[in-house]
């Protein structure tokens, strides 16, 4: 490879670093393995990297089971076979989970879906909070997402700044009466418009390079 073919490889490899990031500990609610047509219910405790919290605490829900007894079919799910209710029968419920954030502009991916046919739930209902965990800043607070009632899954997302590479509390909320159910959650990185153009850079000059030969 030749010296300026090098350099602009470098440049690439780097452009490319500068967007990774860490994502969710079992992101679509798969750990443990609960088996079809069943639940555990989770009252304040964890569920394989996340922390359940709140009056109404959680159900880990697999695929099939509706909660009735009717044999009706929840949702279909996103991603798996499982995805978590998180239970507002009580009071209001949490789920939370603390990953490594890079500084920058980042875009956070969920699906969400309304509670079950056989209740009287009117849709459903997710606040979504960020949180830095070294100083406990707020960088969003109770995010509003909403689903018609009897809505399947629909991806939602959230574009936010990290203002430092550090450590953030991700939370999902629900409130008493809206039904919260999440699935398949995602972290994805947004490269700055500057590395954007390196990357050009670099492939273009990676693909003359390949044409001198």
């Amino acid at each position: 490879m030749r010296r300026g073919n090098a350099f602009l490889f470098s440049c690439v490899m780097l452009s490319v670093g500068t967007a990774a990031h860490a994502d969710f500990i079992n992101p679509s609610f798969e750990e443990p393995n609960i088996g079809p047509a069943s639940f555990t219910s989770v009252f304040g405790g964890t569920v394989t990297g996340w922390q359940v919290a709140g009056a109404g605490g959680g159900s880990l829900v697999s695929n099939g089971f509706d909660g009735s007894g009717t044999s009706v079919t929840w949702h279909n799910t996103t991603d798996g076979s499982q995805y978590l209710y998180i239970a507002n029968y009580v009071g209001d419920g949490s789920a939370s989970q603390a990953i490594d954030v890079s500084a920058g502009n980042h875009t956070l991916f969920f699906s969400q879906a309304d509670f079950a046919s056989v209740y009287s739930q009117t849709g459903g209902s997710v606040l979504v909070s960020i949180t830095r965990t070294s100083d406990s800043q707020v960088i969003v607070s109770n995010w509003s997402y909403t689903t018609p009632k009897l809505s399947d899954f629909v991806q939602q997302t959230l574009n936010f700044t990290a203002p430092t590479s550090d450590n953030y509390m991700f939370t999902f909320s629900t409130v008493l009466g809206d039904a919260g159910i999440i699935d398949s959650v995602h972290l994805d990185a947004v490269p700055e418009p500057a590395s954007l153009l390196v990357l050009g850079l670099g492939a273009l000059g990676l693909l003359r390079g390949k044409r001198r030969r």
